[in-house]
């Protein structure tokens, strides 16, 4: 039998076309920025991180921090970054790549981290360590994550494992709810120290 290498190309066209179409992109994916944007309440001056870029419906509330606050996407996709940074409307928002267990930003840097469907590499949590590291005192993290059949099993092990690495007032709640299965939100914040 002959192994055949695809390559970078298949993965391109699957990243462009296949994925966003099996998983209803289209239509699922912007109501649900939109949920994201009014739980987020990003507000004008703030800094805010997205781990994973995805699709670039964070159009949808990047604009959101306003002249005084940045906005900076993280992904490590090429095919995903490239397409964000082509969609940009005014270049004040920043994609770059970096792994998320081990982001390049300073100690206490952002006031918003928001992660959509995102639970580090092969389901690890350390990315959550490197969240907590980054975000301000009283600063507010938000993730979700579409869970089959609607139960929020992913998003359940990560409340609680916010909750270990000191984040106060976690809250698990739901959001668009669909029949085969749903997005969850979980919220936390930073002590003040």
């Amino acid at each position: 039998m002959i192994e055949r290498n695809y390559g970078a190309r298949t993965k391109d066209v699957w990243d462009e076309y296949i994925w966003p179409s099996a998983y209803g992109v289209f239509f699922l994916r912007p109501a649900h920025f939109l949920t994201v944007k009014r739980a987020a309440k990003i507000e004008d001056g703030e800094s805010v991180l997205e781990i994973g870029a995805g699709y670039p419906f964070y159009k949808v509330y990047s604009g959101d921090v306003g002249n005084q606050g940045h906005f900076v996407s993280v992904d490590s996709n090429p095919t995903i970054q490239k397409r964000s940074r082509n969609l940009l409307p005014n270049g004040k928002e920043h994609i770059v790549t970096a792994d998320a267990n081990s982001l390049p930003f300073e100690d206490e840097s952002f006031d918003v981290v928001i992660a959509n469907n995102f639970n580090g590499p092969d389901g690890e949590w350390s990315f959550l360590k490197e969240t907590v590291r980054i975000l301000k005192p009283q600063g507010r993290f938000i993730s979700t994550f579409m869970e089959p059949a609607m139960i929020p099993i992913v998003s359940y092990l990560e409340s609680r494992r916010l909750k270990t690495l000191g984040l106060q007032n976690v809250r698990l709640r739901p959001g668009i709810q669909l029949v085969v299965g749903g997005y969850w939100f979980v919220f936390a914040e930073k002590k003040q120290k």
